[in-house]
């Protein structure tokens, strides 16, 4: 039996998860006792809405539209597969790590915004940390 106050990085009241890996088929056979390890789960990235000041982390690899559409987040889409425009962002901080815009991409913003820098949000995949807001259409 372990004590999870006796679990270095565990603080009571923390919302640290635990995470539990099964015992190897070598850890079953042989006999030996179960360690458990306390790992701290990998950062997330960090969307924050400039319009709101609401900052949310976001698993990364999400997809930006999806992630707004299931927690109700103050984004419009349209067409939802890059053609319209309706959902064109500016990055205003972060997004460094973001892909280069594709062909299409810059294609439909040209047609949507004059915005230095927008992106469409129906094809931005989250994968580091950044402040948006909406893009003037």
């Amino acid at each position: 039996t372990v004590e999870l106050s006796q679990c270095r990085g565990f603080s009571p009241g923390g919302s640290e998860s635990i995470m539990v890996r099964p015992p190897s088929a070598d850890q079953r056979t042989s006999g030996q006792s179960l360690r458990l390890s306390l790992e701290t789960p990998p950062d997330m990235p960090k969307i924050t809405f400039a319009a709101t000041g609401e900052t949310h982390e976001v698993p990364d690899g999400t997809r930006f539209i999806d992630f707004c559409q299931e927690n109700d987040l103050p984004h419009d889409f349209g067409c939802t597969v890059g053609s319209c425009g309706t959902c064109a962002l500016v990055v205003t901080e972060g997004g460094a790590d973001l892909p280069a815009v594709g062909d299409e991409e810059a294609e439909t913003v040209e047609m949507a915004t004059g915005d230095e820098g927008a992106r469409l949000g129906c094809l931005m995949v989250v994968n580091c940390d950044m402040t948006i807001k909406a893009a003037e259409v």
